[in-house]
């Protein structure tokens, strides 16, 4: 019924209960990064209190999902977004709604989650020099691994670097394949063994990735400075995102 009903989408519709799963989301995010000050896992947390088991399980169990459910959501709503707007209408809301908040964090609340990181493990910064420094790592495009906190990175804002470039790619595809689809999808091609063949195979992926990762001892992220990424999970949130849009 939902695949069916974006046909009368508009700009200012909503599906209640996929922005009430994306509100639980963003609030296990929270509740996920408060576990991390007391989990034996995130020792490089900027304070870590005393480690309690239970914390450990939390910390374990919300991060199976949270991550995957909303690139889930967000490959779901692209789909529905751009067969309403033009392409230059499209990239014009990303860059209102993504780009601009996601700039204004790393430039803001990225310097100041570093600089009392460092702050809090004893070491003596020069306030200036450190913002300075910050900002010439911002504007470097340098690519590589991130190893420790004394490397630029965007923090949590990652999501929003990686969201933008999958929304960015599938709306330029979307409409540079348009000429080939005489409805935008057929939906009637969407079945339950279809989805579940790709849920599988989104998961088959996720465990290789992991794998690889932890076979090979990749550093904790990839970065080119506007881009950042986990390599053990990308493919599972390509896979998830991919998924949503089916």
């Amino acid at each position: 019924e939902l695949a069916m009903s974006d046909q009368n989408n508009t700009d200012n519709s909503r599906i209640a209960y996929l922005d009430k799963i994306r509100a639980l989301i963003v609030l296990l995010v929270v509740v996920i990064h408060v576990t991390d000050a007391y989990s034996q896992y995130t020792t490089w947390w900027p304070i870590n209190d005393n480690n309690a088991f239970l914390f450990d399980i939390v910390l374990i169990t919300l991060d199976l999902f949270i991550m995957p459910t909303l690139f889930f959501i967000s490959g779901y709503c692209a789909l529905l977004s751009i067969r309403t707007k033009t392409l230059s209408a499209f990239l014009y809301g990303k860059l209102i709604r993504l780009v601009i908040p996601w700039l204004v964090g790393i430039s803001v609340m990225g310097v100041i989650s570093r600089y009392f990181y460092n702050l809090s493990r004893g070491f003596n910064l020069n306030l200036s020099r450190f913002f300075s420094e910050h900002f010439q790592g911002m504007f470097s495009l340098s690519t590589g691994f991130i190893y420790d906190q004394s490397q630029f990175n965007q923090q949590h804002l990652w999501y929003i670097s990686v969201l933008l470039v999958f929304t960015l790619v599938f709306g330029i595809s979307y409409k540079l394949t348009a000429h080939m689809r005489s409805n935008p999808i057929a939906t009637n091609c969407v079945t339950k063994k279809s989805v579940f063949g790709v849920f599988i195979a989104a998961i088959v992926v996720g465990i290789v990735s992991t794998y690889l990762y932890s076979k090979f001892s990749i550093g904790s992220a990839l970065i080119t400075s506007f881009l950042q990424f986990q390599p053990s999970r990308i493919t599972l949130y390509i896979a998830m995102f991919v998924l949503g849009i089916i």
